[in-house]
């Protein structure tokens, strides 16, 4: 059906299809839509008894009214309207707020279920191509991946594309959630398709007595498992690194999450945002009025991602010499901690930290600052040594701020307002220029857009532009070590590979497929995913 003909009647018809009935439990709602326009109408949802049923009509006395335009309510649906927006902004009127939180716990939005549902049909188009093993340092080591969302994605999709045989685990019924967040290029999230590159999919209800069977069967065969569930959810489910050990002695085991395996805030659920609110860095990041949010995902990168690659290398050697396995429990606040590493020195050495956007290197100081250009574009200068910044001053005409470099309070403030002054009479092509010609530190801004171009990145082949979404490369790995290209998988897309590498029949996958404890995709024809 084509978008613009979908109905609010087709989206709520599919509601039984779109609950998860693991979070429903003994909950029981009764819910009215009034949808306006000519695709919407008002319907009644009810829930409980472990169902859904949906009626035309408005029906009973309901715990919850949801009113919007039918645009508004189809758009929030497909994601391509924000609902917290839509709901702050009044274009949904909504009466028990509790009441609709719960229903968005209990039933995937139209749009990611339909393109989940599209990652266990047929191989999307463009999607399938040479499934072959990647060369690299890490050839060899084969790792079974429970992560979900970003950090621990990207973890082992770094390790799969320096060799590594990753295998994707993921429950059917409940698929890592990533694959249905918006945005989307050719029906698929391009999130996901961003890391999870480099990766072999197996759809296993793991979970099922038969699933986790399944599961210490490829145990036997691999050297790692990687996960990042709260602690203990693995134990619950006897997947954990205590039933893993007793069928691998030497298996490694990475356990990554927000704060570790132990500790007050360990089953706590938490994002980037506030790991670096409690790590302190948001607090010595942004202005003197408040705290200013990085446009990039620091801890969910270097304290979660990084450090889970390294922790697992690090493991990896540890058993090459002693042939003991492991369990790592590697903390996203714990990683980003080294990330201030200056500054708790600093701290250590004066007492007291500098007041937000007041120290040298977060905006304190003229000569290492970002500067707005005729042209409403921005210059970065990060002239820190004597040397760089009396050139600079030279070079613009102001001799006589060399001897201001230094000075504290208001000085310095005057001076940062001087050097703003000079930098916002010429468009940044001009202050590019000057620093191409001359050694102090000065770059320009780029938007995320402009970077694939920019003639560094170019010659080191540090993104693939053809590629959607851009690939970036291993940074250490020279260009001719780059693996080719393996996108990442459909929903169950290697799900028979995986199990016959394994050592399992043909006529035990069928069974397992019959049972429901996988899934195999259509068109899974079995190609090798390495050498078992």
């Amino acid at each position: 059906m084509k978008q613009q003909e979908l109905t609010v009647k087709d989206v709520l018809e599919t509601l039984p299809r779109r609950m998860r009935s693991r979070r429903l439990g003994d909950w029981k709602a009764v819910f009215h839509f009034d949808i306006r326009g000519k695709r919407g109408g008002r319907f009644t949802v009810r829930v409980g008894g472990g169902a859904c049923v949906v009626l035309e009509g408005l029906q009973g006395t309901p715990d919850c009214l949801v009113q919007a335009q039918d645009s508004v309510f189809l758009g929030i649906e497909l994601g391509d309207i924000n609902p917290q927006v839509a709901f702050l902004t009044r274009r949904v009127r909504v009466s028990n707020v509790p009441a609709m939180l719960q229903f968005g716990k209990v039933f995937y939005r139209y749009g990611q279920w339909r393109h989940m549902q599209a990652g266990i049909g047929e191989p999307l188009p463009g999607h399938r191509s040479e499934r072959l093993p990647v060369d690299g340092p890490l050839s060899g080591i084969r790792i079974l991946d429970f992560t979900r969302l970003y950090p621990g994605p990207l973890a082992t999709m770094m390790m799969g594309e320096l060799g590594a045989e990753v295998i994707k685990i993921e429950d059917p019924g409940s698929p890592d959630p990533m694959r249905g967040y918006p945005p989307y290029l050719d029906q698929q999230s391009v999130g996901f398709l961003a890391v999870n590159r480099f990766k072999y999919s197996l759809a296993l209800n793991y979970r099922h007595p038969e699933g986790r069977r399944v599961f210490f069967r490829l145990l036997h065969h691999s050297d790692m498992v990687v996960e990042s569930f709260r602690p203990g959810v693995m134990d619950e489910w006897g997947l954990g690194y205590g039933q893993a050990r007793e069928a691998k002695a030497d298996i490694i085991y990475l356990s990554l999450t927000g704060y570790g395996q132990q500790g007050p805030l360990a089953a706590r659920a938490s994002h980037d945002l506030n790991y670096l609110a409690l790590s302190g860095l948001l607090s010595i990041t942004g202005t003197a009025e408040r705290p200013v949010i990085p446009g990039g995902q620091l801890a969910d990168v270097a304290g979660g991602a990084y450090m889970a690659v390294i922790a697992a290398l690090t493991a990896l050697w540890h058993r090459e010499r002693t042939g003991e396995g492991r369990h790592l429990d590697v903390a996203m606040l714990e990683g980003t901690l080294p990330l201030l590493t200056l500054q708790w020195a600093h701290l250590a050495a004066t007492g007291k930290p500098a007041p937000r956007g007041e120290d040298i290197l977060s905006g304190g100081m003229a000569a290492y600052n970002v500067y707005r250009c005729a042209d409403g574009k921005f210059i970065a200068l990060a002239a820190i040594e004597p040397k760089f910044w009396e050139t600079f001053c030279d070079l613009v005409g102001h001799p006589e701020w060399k001897q201001s470099y230094f000075t504290l309070g208001d000085a310095q403030h005057a001076l940062i307002r001087q050097v703003a002054g000079v930098i916002a009479r010429h468009p940044r092509e001009y202050w590019v220029k000057l620093g191409e010609r001359h050694d102090i530190c000065l770059t320009p801004v780029l938007d995320l857009q402009e970077v694939p171009s920019h003639p560094h990145i170019q010659q080191r082949h540090l993104m693939r532009r053809e590629q959607a979404p851009p690939r970036i490369r291993m940074p250490f790995l020279r260009p001719s070590e780059v693996p080719g290209e393996r996108p990442a998988p459909a929903l169950g897309q290697d799900t028979v590979t995986v199990l016959e590498k394994a050592g399992f029949s043909r006529k035990e996958i069928q069974t397992l497929h019959k049972d429901r404890v996988v899934l195999q995709q259509r068109g899974d024809d079995g190609g090798a995913t390495g050498e078992g």
